[in-house]
């Protein structure tokens, strides 16, 4: 009898050793199940990129706001017509979110040679405006400028430069409001720091974003290429202090002239 009773009592220790490793096992492969998930959650977000930036984020037009009178704005938002397949219409149903123009192409992850200007400066301001015939969209961002590391204009800059970039947000008359960008085109947040590398417009002497590199932190955040892989990423997460002497460097070298 006592020795039948040892086997019971042996089994049974047996079975809840058994009972208390499986639920173990469980326990652990439920945590790490989950740990996955937060990842692959994690993981999506930060891959969501500029393409999938808010409005809230981005310079904001009111679609009825009134036609411009100032003869520079005027020409400003002639240039930016025909920039959509079609007039954005009032309910912002016709108005595209992305435009697939590669407008990266021919450019370096550090453009001084494509640039008429590059300069360090703080966004003191940034508008959006809707071309005259509503075919277009761009915004318009005031830099106050802390340092200038190339300029190709006879005059000097100003301690603050506006500068462009096409795109932006409509605000619609039924509250709405959504936005259009160039793919991969990021935009300027004001009250933060960038280097900008600067293009000169065509036919006046303004300016328009090549591309920019914001310094928070002592690290580089690329303004372009977000959530797709272009050049500009490899500047992503970089110091700011080895960045700046690397833009120094190229504003240099295109500066000098051209072996023949």
């Amino acid at each position: 009898m006592k020795g039948q009773r040892k086997i019971k009592l042996t089994i049974l220790g047996l079975v809840a050793v058994a009972l208390v490793t499986s639920f173990a096992a469980l326990s652990s492969q439920g945590k790490t199940k989950q740990k996955k998930s937060t990842v692959v959650e994690l993981r999506s977000q930060d891959q969501l990129g500029q393409d999938d930036v808010e409005a809230s984020q981005v310079p904001v037009a009111d679609y009825n706001a009134p036609k411009p009178t100032d003869a520079k704005r005027k020409a400003k938002n002639k240039r930016h017509e025909k920039k959509l397949p079609a007039a954005i219409d009032a309910e912002g149903e016709n108005m595209p979110a992305v435009s697939t123009a590669h407008w990266w192409s021919g450019l370096s992850a550090l453009p001084a040679d494509k640039s008429a200007a590059v300069v360090i400066g703080e966004v003191r301001n940034a508008e959006a405006f809707l071309a005259d015939d509503r075919t277009g969209i761009y915004s318009e961002f005031t830099i106050s400028i802390s340092e200038v590391l190339k300029n190709d204009a006879a005059n000097p800059l100003a301690d603050s430069v506006v500068v462009e970039r096409t795109g932006g947000a409509v605000k619609f008359p039924n509250g709405r409001t959504r936005a259009f960008r160039l793919s991969g085109m990021g935009f300027p947040r004001v009250g933060r720091q960038y280097v900008f590398f600067l293009g000169r417009n065509s036919g006046g002497g303004d300016y328009s974003i090549l591309t920019g590199y914001e310094m928070r932190g002592g690290k580089v955040l690329p303004l372009d290429g977000q959530g797709k892989k272009l050049r500009f990423n490899e500047y992503s997460g970089a110091d700011a202090e080895a960045f700046l002497r690397e833009v120094r460097v190229a504003v240099s070298r295109s500066s000098q002239p051209a072996n023949d």
